[in-house]
């Protein structure tokens, strides 16, 4: 059936654009050498909304990375 035709297209749009979104997060993360204030603000956004973009996309930083 054609029904479930449109729910499966935009599911894959989603999917796409939160690999497209976690790239751009993890890519402005090592500019940002992985600061959080500085990785929003070079995002454009807040840092509770980039911690909040971070969970959805289990985007997780290693300790080892945080304390060089």
């Amino acid at each position: 059936s054609r029904s479930g035709h449109p729910d499966h297209i935009q599911n894959s749009l989603k999917d796409r654009v939160n690999l497209y979104e976690a790239g751009l997060i993890q890519d402005a993360l090592r500019q940002c050498d992985y600061n959080m204030s500085n990785t929003a603000r070079f995002l454009g956004i807040e840092r509770s909304l980039l911690y909040k973009k971070m969970k959805k996309l289990d985007i997780v930083i290693k300790k080892e990375v945080c304390h060089k």
